[in-house]
């Protein structure tokens, strides 16, 4: 009990500074595992043990189920590539550090095997908090984890029965193909029947996703495979919506508890490394930060993806995380990875996801998408006066833009993100690369001399900002709830809720406002609807 005690209170205080921070948690929660260790206090090896494989069996079962193919959609193409770009990117890395560090294949394997597997629940935590979850971006970014998850778990399992030959590792391998057809035969049938159609309560259908659990797991245990392997594909079994709904509103309750669970028993149980191995470490997670951003912005920005899209889908792919880990768990339990190795994968997760929120942040984000290089391109020259001036174009502002001319209206949009301003430019559109909340900028192309002012810039400082400019045209701004509007209401602007956004209500707006002016020499261009 005091073994019990001490791992959950490390784990709460781990928390409470990751919560203080509002940065994810399981950094802070795997430092307190350290300190514990570190404290000398009395500690059940068995039961620290015991919570590790447990924990982690759990967390991998998550893992799965919020793993639904269908969420990935049209992107799937994008999600491909790039996944399977990133995987040789770390094997570029991957092997020659494993080399340097044990001097043999198997190690080599294991941390290619490692660094591949993505931090799949701070990714999701990330794009849920932010609202990208159901965005384009987020459906790139889910499709690359569940393509790397699903290779990298397979090609685990073959490794693990090397031992045995060639043929234990086509054995494993063929292990693997039943889970996955087992995995389609719950999500089709079994699943569907249980939950929807038996008349079943609560906690008869909790007993059930818990069932698929641990037949999953124990069948892979029966057939020489990790059970995290097992864990993984029958929480995938049940990912599908609406199945995953239902599976993630049971088990959320238990996620947090079993998530600081597995990070605080893995930081008692696991030394400190050398001033060697931080060294080793350092040069591997600087190596994975320049490699792999180089080579997958490329693919990124060739599947249609803006250059912040792609900077944010390459800052939430790159991290190692949860399954990293448990990947050299396994690996460090067959005898096949040493300890200084494993405590290197352990530190470059560590440092990975630490990294990972302020990599993705918006602040970071917007800087880098500015400094992209994108070389010269001539911008059109027109006359900048009684035009619309499109701040953002985005996926709603190219709606917009396009019910504009097609009406004839002269349109001049300022974007910071280079591959928008360069593709509208290629199409003839008057576009500037630019802050759309810098006052400066707006002058130069023109706000003043602007019939109105359609704003979709992200952030409400912004828009405050430039509803400060004195005087201003018309501001319309998109919003996403009702205080950021009523903020810009009372900044004089006229506020569009994105839930109620659309081209037709949008164009009656326009229209509507233009007439109460009294009308201008350019009616017969104004779209009214």
């Amino acid at each position: 009990m005091i073994t019990l005690a001490l791992l959950l209170g490390m784990a709460a205080a781990g928390m409470a500074v990751a919560t203080a921070l509002r940065t994810p948690g399981a950094p802070f929660i795997l430092a307190a595992g350290i300190l514990l260790a570190l404290s000398g206090a009395p500690l059940d090896a068995s039961l620290v043990e015991g919570g590790l494989a447990l924990s982690a069996t759990f967390l991998v079962f998550v893992l799965g189920a919020q793993m639904d193919p269908s969420h990935i959609g049209r992107e799937g193409r994008a999600a491909l590539r790039i996944g399977l770009v990133h995987l040789g990117a770390i094997l570029l890395v991957g092997l020659p550090v494993g080399f340097a560090l044990a001097g043999d294949l198997r190690t080599s394997a294991y941390f290619v095997l490692s660094l591949g597997a993505g931090s799949t629940l701070l990714v999701f935590d990330l794009l849920r908090r932010r609202e990208r979850f159901y965005e384009p971006i987020g459906r790139v970014v889910i499709g690359v984890l569940l393509i790397e998850n699903a290779l990298v778990l397979t090609a685990l399992s073959t490794l693990t029965a090397l031992d045995g030959g060639l043929g234990a590792a086509a054995l494993a391998l063929s292990a693997v193909l039943l889970l996955v057809l087992l995995a389609r035969v719950v999500t089709q049938f079994v699943g569907p029947f249980v939950l929807e159609r038996l008349e079943l309560d609560d906690e008869e259908r909790l007993l059930f996703v818990l069932a698929v659990l641990f037949a999953f797991s124990g069948l892979a245990h029966l057939m020489s495979l990790p059970a995290v392997v097992g864990a993984f594909f029958g929480g995938a079994a049940l990912a599908r919506f609406p199945l995953g709904a239902f599976v993630r509103g049971h088990v959320i309750s238990f996620e947090d508890f079993f998530i600081a669970t597995f990070y605080v028993t893995l930081g008692a149980s696991v030394p400190i490394p050398t001033v060697e191995e931080l060294a080793a470490e350092g040069a591997l997670v600087l190596a994975m930060l320049a490699l792999s951003p180089f080579l997958l912005l490329r693919v990124a920005r060739s599947e249609g993806l803006t250059v912040r899209a792609s900077l944010e889908a390459v800052s939430l792919i790159v991290p190692c995380g949860e399954l990293c880990i448990l990947i050299a768990m396994i690996g460090l339990s067959a005898g096949h990875l040493r300890e200084d190795s494993f405590r290197v994968i352990l530190t470059v997760a560590a440092a990975t996801m630490v990294i990972a929120p302020a990599l993705s942040s918006d602040f970071v984000l917007d800087r880098m998408t500015r400094w992209y290089p994108l070389g010269f391109r001539k911008t059109p020259r027109l006359p900048l006066t009684e035009h619309v001036l499109l701040l953002g174009c985005g996926d709603s502002g190219r709606v917009v833009l396009d019910a504009l001319m097609d009406r004839g209206q002269s349109v001049v949009v300022l974007d910071d993100d280079p591959g928008v301003v360069a593709g509208l430019n290629d199409e003839g559109v008057a576009a500037f690369r630019g802050d759309g909340g810098d006052p400066a900028q707006l002058m130069r192309v023109g706000m003043k001399d602007a019939r109105a002012v359609v704003s979709f810039m992200r952030r409400i400082g912004d828009n405050e900002r430039l509803l400060q400019i004195s005087p201003h045209p018309p501001v319309f701004v998109r919003v996403f709830s009702d205080a950021e509007a009523a903020r810009v209401e009372g900044a004089g602007g006229h506020a569009v809720v994105e839930s109620e956004l659309g081209k037709t209500a949008f164009m009656s707006w326009f229209a509507g406002f233009d007439r109460a002016r009294g009308g201008n020499r350019d009616d017969q261009h104004l779209p009214m609807v």
